[in-house]
C-alpha cells in the first residue's frame, strides 16, 4: 500500500480482503439508479461512493480522470465551463447516477451513433479485484495501448470484473450549433429516411421515433447544421410527399447555453425554474415564427427524452416497476 493511497480507497480494498477471506460475496452500489438493468444482486453493500473527485483534468488535452464514486452530474459540470461534455451521453436515470455506475452498465444515449459508445472513449481504468489489490490498465491518451482492451472490458461489466476505482475517458468539445428536427412519420417510413440520411454528409447526432414523430437532432458548426435543415426539409422532398415539413422544436443555440429541447408531454416538475416557456420560438420551413406552445407540448431534455424510451423497453423485457420521477413513486410503470 502506497502512503499516498486515498483513506478512501484503502477502505474499499480492505473491505473487498474482508469479504474473500469470509467468502461472503459483495453487491456493489452507489446511487442505485440503474438497479432495474442486468440480473438481481445479492450480497453484502459495497458503496464505493466515498472513494469520489476529479483527479485529473486537461481541458486542452480532452482528457479527464475521475474517481469512480463521482457524481455523473458533478463531472458533467465540471465539464461544462469549459465548453465541453461526455461524447456519450450517459444516462442518469436518476439524481444519485455515479460515474463508476455509468461505466459498470456501459450505456450510451442517442449521441452514440455520431461519438461511439462508452466503451469506445474509456481510455484507461484501474480495478480492485478479488484479493484487494489495484491493478491499472491503458493511460490516458489514445495512443496507449498497453491494456487498453481490458479498460474497454469493464465497460458494462455490472461490476462482475471488480469495484471500478479510477477512470480516464475522453471529452468534447460542445457544438456551437445543436438543433432537432420534428417530422410527422409512419414507423416504415421513418425507418427508410433515417437509413437515407445516415448515409449522406449531414450532421446528425441523434434520431428518435415515437407515435408518429421521427425527431432528428443536428449538431455542429451553425453553417452545417443550417444548411442540414434545409436539405432535410426542402431537397429531400419532405413536403412533396404529403407529410408535415421539418419543425424546428427549439433552436439550437451556442456553447454558451448548449441545451435542446424536443417537444413532448410532461409533467411540469420536469421543467427546471429557469426553463419558462416565455418566448418560446419555432422555425417553419426555416422562418422564424414566434407562436404559443400548448399546454401539453412542454418540453424536456433530449437525452433524458430518449433514455426514457430506452428504460421502458428494458423494463418491457425484466417486466418490473421502477419510477418514472425519483421524486414521485407512485408515477411509475410496468409491462408483464
Amino acid at each position: 500500500m502506497s502512503e499516498h493511497e486515498h483513506p478512501a480507497l484503502k477502505r474499499l480494498r480492505d473491505r473487498v480482503r474482508e469479504a474473500t477471506a469470509r467468502r461472503t460475496p459483495l453487491r456493489i452500489r452507489a446511487g442505485g439508479t440503474k438497479d432495474f438493468y442486468g440480473n438481481p444482486t445479492t450480497g453484502e453493500l459495497l458503496d464505493p461512493r466515498e472513494y469520489s473527485g476529479i483527479v485529473d483534468y486537461a481541458p486542452t488535452e480532452l482528457v479527464v480522470t475521475v474517481r469512480s464514486g463521482t457524481p455523473l452530474a458533478q463531472l458533467e459540470a465540471a465539464l461544462a465551463e469549459q465548453n465541453q461534455m461526455l461524447p456519450f451521453e450517459p444516462p442518469h436515470f436518476g439524481d444519485g447516477a455515479t460515474v463508476g455506475g455509468a461505466v459498470a452498465a456501459g450505456l450510451a444515449g442517442p449521441r452514440r451513433v455520431a461519438a461511439g459508445s462508452l466503451r469506445d472513449l474509456i481510455l484507461g481504468a484501474s480495478v480492485i479485484n478479488g484479493n484487494g489489490e489495484v491493478l491499472a490498465f491503458g493511460g490516458r491518451v489514445m495512443k496507449n495501448v498497453a491494456g487498453y482492451d481490458m479498460a474497454r472490458t469493464l465497460a458494462g461489466s455490472l461490476g462482475t470484473l471488480g469495484v471500478l476505482v479510477d477512470l480516464s475517458l475522453k471529452v468534447l468539445p460542445k457544438p456551437v450549433a445543436e438543433r432537432t428536427l420534428r417530422f410527422d412519420l409512419d414507423e416504415a417510413t421513418a425507418i427508410r429516411q433515417l437509413n437515407e440520411w445516415g448515409g449522406q454528409p449531414l450532421p446528425i447526432s441523434a434520431s428518435a421515433w415515437l407515435d408518429g414523430v421521427t425527431y432528428v437532432r443536428l449538431s455542429g458548426a451553425r453553417a452545417a447544421v443550417d444548411a442540414a435543415q434545409t436539405r432535410l426539409a426542402v431537397a429531400d422532398g419532405v413536403e412533396d410527399r404529403g407529410r408535415r415539413p421539418a419543425r424546428v422544436v427549439r433552436r439550437g443555440l451556442g456553447v454558451e447555453q448548449g441545451r435542446y429541447r424536443l417537444g413532448h408531454p410532461v409533467h411540469q416538475r420536469h421543467l427546471d425554474e429557469n426553463q419558462r416557456l416565455v418566448g418560446q420560438r419555432r422555425m417553419e420551413e426555416g422562418e422564424a415564427s414566434s407562436v404559443d406552445l400548448e399546454p401539453s407540448a412542454q418540453v424536456i431534455p433530449a437525452p433524458d427524452f430518449v433514455h426514457r424510451l430506452v428504460r421502458d423497453d428494458l423494463l418491457e423485457q425484466v417486466g418490473r416497476r421502477v419510477p418514472i420521477h425519483a421524486n414521485d413513486p407512485q408515477e411509475s410503470r410496468i409491462e408483464p
